[in-house]
């Protein structure tokens, strides 16, 4: 059994990584073949502009495979590897990764049900990534769409300081004053989380369903976002008027009953012009844009392999069955 690992290199192999090319090395025996298949046709004329700097069973790891994975590397990753020396450390960790690889298909874990899916879902997003991703450019954002989303959003680029405001919904005015008085002498505790206590009188008492999902919060003030949801004037009113961070005010009354409020933090003004804004908007619009055309890569797809769903099937997860039908029925 040939070995595990048989590196081509010896001493001056990080010098390798860094570009200078060493002795042609062998050629590799017959029937040799990758962890994910043969080496593909053409590597002989391959093999002066690409060499092999090591084996691991079989599969030949080149010089073009090495740099690439240094250059996938997040830059402050890849700083690391500046060195001879750490170039070539990174090259060993490489090679015992393949080694890991190479021992796992070995011993049939390639064929896991588990890795299976993972490597379909990697597939899938590198499938996305590379032929609808990639062909999006900041350059093709339309400028006219640019400005109408500046204008349309200016909450988001031009606001005064605001404050996040939290409250307890209550319907029965003793307990709101009883909550209230927890509310502030929790605030005011020495060592306390004033967020953490009040969110837990929000989990203990509060009856409104639609801020208690969200832990209290009712939104900025004062507002400038024209789709904010409505709350009722009196509680606008005190929310605006709330300047500290953890001030306490209430029980303040409405007709959905009484409220609790509580600042949790504190945002500074903020003043973008368009052009200061205007990455953030293309980076939207890129979004947006990725999402239209994968969206439209998916349908297409769909339609050319011809999708075919068995809805007795469908019907059958959905109710926790097996999905087996029973013998002799067929597809509807």
């Amino acid at each position: 059994m040939r070995s595990l690992i048989v590196p081509v290199f010896a001493a001056g192999g990080a010098a390798l990584v860094l570009g200078c090319r060493p002795d042609r090395p062998e050629a590799p025996q017959a029937g040799a073949t990758s962890l994910a298949g043969s080496q593909g046709p053409g590597w002989e004329q391959d093999r002066h502009d690409d060499p092999v700097v090591a084996e691991v069973g079989g599969y030949e790891v080149r010089l073009s495979e090495v740099r690439r994975q240094l250059e996938e590397l997040p830059v402050f990753v890849r700083m690391r590897y500046q060195s001879p020396e750490s170039r070539r450390e990174f090259l060993e960790s490489w090679v015992e990764f393949l080694a890991l690889t190479w021992a796992a298909r070995d011993e049939g874990l390639d064929r896991d049900p588990q890795v299976v899916d993972a490597l379909k879902s990697e597939v899938a997003s590198r499938y996305l990534r590379d032929r609808v991703d990639a062909t999006v450019s900041t350059r093709d954002a339309p400028e006219e769409w640019i400005r109408s989303y500046y204008e349309q959003h200016r909450h988001e680029f031009v606001r005064p300081e605001q404050r996040e405001v939290r409250q307890v919904v209550v319907r029965d005015p003793d307990q709101a004053r009883r909550v209230a008085f927890r509310a502030r002498k929790r605030a005011a505790a020495a060592g306390a989380d004033p967020v953490e206590e009040f969110t837990r009188l929000v989990r203990a008492h509060s009856q409104d369903p639609r801020s208690r999902e969200a832990d209290g919060v009712v939104g900025r003030f004062p507002w400038v976002d024209p789709g904010a949801p409505p709350v009722p004037p009196s509680v606008v009113e005190v929310a605006a008027g709330m300047q500290s961070l953890f001030e306490v005010r209430g029980p303040v009354p409405s007709p959905e009953g009484y409220h609790i409020l509580f600042v949790s933090r504190m945002y500074q003004p903020i003043d973008q012009g368009f052009e200061e804004a205007r990455p953030f908007i293309v980076e939207r619009w890129m979004e947006r844009e990725r999402e239209r055309l994968r969206r439209e890569r998916i349908e297409a797809i769909l339609a050319r392999a011809r999708v075919e769903v068995d809805g007795s099937v469908v019907d059958a997860v959905r109710s926790g069955a097996t999905g087996r039908r029973p013998e002799g029925e067929k597809n509807p």
